[in-house]
């Protein structure tokens, strides 16, 4: 992809998705899992690009994301996966990738479900050459299949 989760929630402003869960919060099912990471660095006014730093840093007039000690302090706090009650685990590559694209044949095979969409192809031709899926591996149903 041409730019990875944390790299286009920088691009789109952390503030956004902030500012709706935080009015969702009183109605968010409680047997759902929901991590507090995003929202602490929210709440050190950390909104992404236009700020300067969101889960990346960014230098002045540059877009290029620097990784940043905040943010991985945050995640490995103590406390952070002691109230998830997460035991911290080496995640190798494989585990990422499907981390990363389950999520995309989930809406994907929603989108089939409802209808919007005649094959599983053509919701990969939306992440090819909407989002900038790598051509070469035929898209995230194909990934699936």
């Amino acid at each position: 992809m041409p730019m990875g989760p944390f790299q286009v929630a920088d691009l789109a402003g952390l503030d956004v998705g902030w500012r709706i869960k935080k009015c969702q919060a009183a109605t968010r099912p409680t047997h759902l899992r929901y991590s507090p990471i995003a929202d602490r660095i929210c709440g050190l006014g950390r909104f992404g690009q236009k700020t300067g730093a969101g889960w990346c840093r960014y230098e002045s007039e540059s877009r290029s994301p620097i990784q940043d000690d905040v943010v991985r302090d945050i995640i490995i706090s103590v406390s952070v996966s002691a109230e998830l009650g997460i035991t911290r685990r080496p995640i190798d590559d494989a585990e990422i990738v499907q981390r990363c694209l389950y999520p995309l044949v989930n809406e994907g095979a929603k989108i089939l479900a409802k209808g919007l969409a005649l094959r599983p192809g053509d919701v990969d031709i939306v992440w090819i050459c909407g989002y900038g899926f790598p051509r070469y591996r035929g898209g995230p149903m194909f990934w699936a299949d």
